[in-house]
């Protein structure tokens, strides 16, 4: 039987990419962004979560702290792992950026399978050509 991963934010750049290698991979991948989890859960069974899906500008969330710790905090630790713990998935890859400081004492859901991933700015076009740029073409600069 083949796995099948949900992937939250699975449209941005990082998600994209781990989108694509699911799929090469030969797995089951559902990408959703901002829909009714409780209803997706309840019509498909997922083995795991890799979460991508968050506000990310430092800046704007100085601006917005409310709406960040909405989206980021309560969407995710209340909202998806609420409906996670309910159908029975129990693995989540969560992924943050390094403008995210500090470190837990505790991690919160101690009896889950958990992966935190932390990166700077990554970037660059997969080698298939299917997302970002085409590695393989030359492009030449025409000047006067």
């Amino acid at each position: 039987m083949e796995k099948s991963i949900l992937v939250t934010g699975g449209a941005g750049y990082i998600g994209s990419h781990t989108v694509l290698q699911l799929l090469l991979g030969g797995l089951n991948v559902v990408v959703v962004d901002n829909l009714s989890l409780n209803e997706l859960f309840s019509s498909t069974s997922f083995d795991a979560v890799i979460h991508f899906a968050a506000l990310k500008a430092v800046g704007e969330s100085v601006k917005e702290p409310l709406r960040y710790y909405k989206n980021n905090l309560v969407g995710t630790t209340t909202n998806l792992s609420n409906v996670m713990e309910k159908h029975g998935c129990k693995k989540l890859v969560f992924s943050s950026s390094a403008t995210v400081y500090g470190w837990a004492k505790k991690v919160p859901c101690s009896e889950w399978k958990i992966i935190l991933l932390r990166y700077l700015i990554p970037v660059g076009a997969h080698s298939s050509g299917y997302i970002g740029e085409d590695p393989t073409l030359t492009v030449f600069a025409v000047g006067r």
